[in-house]
């Protein structure tokens, strides 16, 4: 059976690709059932929506679709964590998350209350705007 989902794993991969110019990224520690599962829908939404593969409000895109040199791309990221269906093996969220932070979004479907973007964009920028310990400039 796992060499089954290998092989329609790559199958899927393979269309993708040379029907429509797809690709689909998952983090490695997905599980192949998960994969397969994300693809599949990936490759019923492509054949969905196959006259709009980009996103109309990117100039890039519209240059290299206009050239007919466009690719879409899947990652199943939306940037709202809670109810993300691949959370449990996203590294992103596993470096932004206690795993304590990341049960109770799956649980409650919504972030924790003493958790919040902003303050991991100050945070952020408290490092970046860090004076460096030999005394350099900052950034």
């Amino acid at each position: 059976m796992e060499d089954e989902t290998k092989i329609r794993i790559a199958a899927l991969a393979q269309m993708l690709w040379k029907e429509f110019r797809t690709v689909v990224e998952l983090p490695d520690a997905v599980p192949e059932a998960v994969r397969l599962q994300l693809m599949e829908e990936a490759y019923a939404e492509v054949q969905l929506d196959v006259n709009e593969p980009f996103d109309d409000d990117c100039p890039i895109c519209r240059m290299l679709a206009a050239e007919g040199n466009w690719t879409r791309h899947f990652d199943f990221c939306s940037g709202w964590c809670p109810g993300c269906r691949i959370l449990d093996w996203c590294e992103p969220a596993g470096r932004r998350h206690s795993a304590e932070e990341i049960a109770w979004m799956k649980e409650h479907g919504s972030y924790p209350p003493d958790w919040s973007p902003a303050d991991e964009l100050t945070r952020y920028h408290l490092v970046q705007d860090r004076a460096p310990a030999d005394g350099a400039a900052g950034n």
